[in-house]
């Protein structure tokens, strides 16, 4: 039964296409917050200020149950999927995929967004979205006191879809097309800089450069009397260009980058040498307009798709497209790669991955493909399991069938997990375990790299614990077993070939900005591995540690994606059954730690009266510990007052680590010029003393690692200059590092498609023009 939520003009639930009634405008608000946020928890608090605002009547609480409770009579009985559900003090609306208008909206500008395979993919994904705007959205909610917010952002979605769409057209070379409409949208919409510039662009493409650069001056002068400023940087170099007739404003083919799912993962191809032969071979036949479909079967993890990657990125560097097609993702994303194809003037790769998994809809549209004569190249690379292939490709002569790898490419993929000093995995072993399947090899390997890793680390952190001795030789020997153990489990993610994505998925944004990286980032943590291992080893046998350094050198990410997340992962023996805690001391912490330790303490059978700090170490099981991060410990001396609360706030920490059964490890985060107040209380600065670590600037090769990594884990690619450009600005900076997370952030923003560029960096002034950007933004 198809279901429906419509709120991109009036409000309305369909089911299968007929209009189900809704009631007065609250109860059709009700429903739209609920869309808005859609299989999220929304609070009944928040409800009634969507509702009412400041000044809700008496019976606001009942009347959200009402109106909820109609609500769920008109969904829940329609058998579609959807319902709601009550949350504790909050309702879910829970929904199939893609069943608000909105949703789907912003997902197809998002697509349009990451930087299409072509211009007809880039005005699909865009047209799509425009197709669904009906008008003004929440229509007939606007004036409740939730829409405002909703409708700007929504509408602001709505430019960016328009604007995605003419530049498709104006990458598709139809420049005289869009000047009519981009003068209709610059009648309705006079500041829009952006329309200004493309209408300019439009212009010059179209021959009009006289005309483009009359458009410049019309558009200065409205920005100057409407809102008191001249053009921006992008229309005032666009205007530069026209002038001195820059060969770079010639329409050019899009630059098209790899599909992610083509990325290579493992950067060794080991074994498949007569594999990849044949199928440049066939590539070679394309380009003479011999054949135009080749297949290559084999179980899953034999290394088809790493296959086909290799042959990608090569035919993409002689200006090829390169196309990708999931059999098993969505029917609508496989048929905008193959209509990419036809549309193509220039040769063309497709690669339908899990074509046994595909649907008779793109089976149909790829057999077309291979049987239409074109003047261009195309070859169809099917990638299947299942032993003859698909029905629809049966006549096909090609085909390529992958065995399991001999044992000495096997070794070959396995040394690159070999920790330092240390053999691989033993052959026999690693074919006994692998069957020579290269996706088995990478996780065998690993699985040993880790495990000797991790056999290494048990035995150093024994030597550590029992005497004090020879510590310093025994921590830098765990620290050396720590990195090892990161490096296995980081090859492990950027080696293994990845799972293919969903392209409708939102990218994400693997940089913080000013925010500290939390434990929900640690995947996107990079830079502080070594310090992260000499922390790691200074915790055997301690009970309280230090990590102390200035103001934006990343304590807080250290401590939080770090340490405690390295913790989390086990990378002591045991340690992933620690339970841990993390609080800010803040203007009370004496109350802020007691809703520490309560959350550490299981609460079940525990009297309300129990000593938090008791309940916690009591419940403490053989072989674990409790772990109470304190971020930020210089606020006991700037947001709490009361110093009699501060003294018994660092007395009870004190108690925590004077355990005498180590029960509990305490980790403080301080800011270096505090480090000297924490003298005031002796007991506490001698633990400090005794076991602190000082956090300096990140080293060069640090910086490279905390740019490149975390955009590599995202699908993302910062180009060369622009890594070398960004640590050169920063890496004797005082308090770089926060400037160039912030200028990252502004990077991805502006990224194309999946690549962050040094143009951009150039454009936007730096790390400087982040800066300036960033106290602009302060002072408002």
């Amino acid at each position: 039964m198809a279901f429906e939520i419509k709120v991109l003009g009036r409000v309305d639930l369909l089911i299968d296409g007929e209009a189900v009634p809704l009631g007065g405008s609250k109860q059709r608000a009700v429903l739209a917050m609920l869309a808005l946020r859609a299989n999220r928890t929304v609070s009944a608090d928040e409800l009634i200020d969507g509702l009412w605002g400041e000044r809700p009547p008496a019976s606001a609480a009942k009347g959200v149950q009402l109106y909820v409770s109609r609500l769920r009579k008109a969904i829940n009985a329609n058998g579609s999927g959807a319902r709601i559900v009550t949350r504790g003090r909050g309702y879910e609306l829970q929904l199939p995929a893609d069943a608000v208008d909105a949703a789907r909206f912003e997902r197809l500008v998002e697509e349009a967004a990451r930087g299409p395979a072509s211009a007809a993919g880039a005005n699909g994904a865009a047209g799509a979205a425009l197709e669904l705007w009906h008008g003004a959205p929440l229509a007939d909610v606007a004036d409740e006191p939730f829409a405002s917010a909703e409708v700007g952002r929504l509408e602001e979605l709505h430019l960016r879809a328009i604007e995605l769409a003419i530049d498709a057209e104006l990458a598709a070379g139809r420049h005289r097309e869009v000047i009519a409409e981009l003068e209709a949208q610059i009648a309705e919409h006079p500041t829009h800089e952006r329309f200004h510039a493309q209408r300019v662009l439009a212009l010059y493409r179209a021959g009009r450069q006289s005309d483009a650069t009359e458009a410049y001056r019309e558009a200065s002068r409205t920005l100057i009397a409407e809102i008191g400023a001249g053009p921006g940087p992008e229309l005032r170099e666009l205007q530069e260009a026209i002038l001195r007739q820059d060969p770079a404003l010639d329409a050019r083919p899009l630059q098209q980058e790899l599909p992610p799912q083509l990325e290579a993962g493992s950067p060794l191809l080991a074994g498949r040498e007569r594999e990849l032969r044949w199928l440049r071979k066939r590539w070679a036949e394309a380009e003479r307009g011999g054949a135009r479909v080749a297949l290559v079967g084999g179980p899953d993890g034999i290394g088809k798709t790493r296959l086909a990657a290799e042959l990608a990125a090569e035919v993409q560097r002689t200006g090829a497209v390169v196309l990708y097609a999931a059999g098993a993702g969505s029917p609508d994303a496989g048929l905008e790669a193959i209509r990419a194809a036809e549309g193509s003037e220039r040769p063309a790769l497709v690669v339908l991955d899990d074509a046994d998994d595909a649907s008779p809809s793109i089976l149909e549209a790829a057999s077309a493909l291979a049987a239409v004569s074109r003047d261009s190249a195309v070859l169809l690379l099917v990638l299947y399991r299942d032993e003859q292939g698909p029905p629809a490709f049966a006549e096909v002569s090609h085909r390529l069938v992958l065995r399991s790898l001999r044992t000495d490419a096997a070794v070959e993929i396995a040394e690159l997990y070999a920790p330092a000093k240390a053999a691989a995995m033993p052959p026999d072993t690693l074919m006994a375990e692998s069957e020579g399947v290269p996706l088995r090899i990478h996780r065998a390997a690993s699985g040993w790299a880790q495990a000797l890793a991790a056999e290494r680390l048990e035995a150093t952190v024994g030597r550590a614990a029992n005497g004090r001795g020879g510590l310093r030789a025994a921590e830098t020997e765990v620290a050396g077993s720590v990195a090892q153990l990161q490096l296995a489990r980081e090859r492990t993610g950027l080696y293994l070939i990845a799972e293919p994505t969903d392209p409708s998925e939102p990218e994400v944004c693997p940089f913080r900005g000013l925010a500290p990286f939390d434990a929900a980032h640690a995947e996107y943590f990079f830079g502080r591995e070594r310090l992260v291992a000499d922390l790691v080893a200074r915790l055997v046998g301690s009970t309280l540690i230090a990590i102390i350094g200035p103001s934006g050198s990343g304590k807080s990410s250290l401590i939080r994606a770090g340490l405690l997340s390295s913790l989390a992962e086990g990378v002591l023996p045991g340690s992933e059954r620690w339970r841990q805690g993390l609080l800010r001391p803040g203007e009370h912490p004496v109350a802020e730690l007691a809703r520490a330790l309560a959350r550490l303490a299981p609460s079940e059978g525990q009297p309300a009266s129990v000593d938090p700090l008791a309940s916690a170490l009591e419940a403490v099981r053989p072989g674990e510990r409790v772990v109470l991060g304190i971020d930020q410990l210089e606020e006991i001396f700037t947001a709490c007052r009361d110093e009699g609360e501060r003294a018994a706030f660092v007395e009870a920490i004190v108690a925590i680590a004077a355990d005498p059964n180590q029960r509990a490890l305490v980790v403080l985060g301080i800011r270096a010029d505090f480090y000297g107040r924490c003298a005031e209380f002796p007991e506490l600065s001698a633990q400090m003393s005794s076991n602190n670590v000082l956090v300096g600037p990140m080293r060069r090769e640090e910086l490279r690692r905390a740019i490149e990594l975390p955009a590599r884990r995202a699908g993302l690619r910062a180009e060369p200059s622009l890594v070398s450009a960004l640590v050169g600005d920063v890496a004797d900076e005082p308090g770089g590092l926060p400037l160039l997370s912030t200028t990252l952030v502004e990077l991805w923003q502006e990224r194309s498609g999946r690549t962050l560029r040094r143009s951009a960096y150039e454009r936007s002034g730096g790390v400087n023009g982040a800066v300036a950007r960033l106290a602009e933004r302060a002072y408002a």
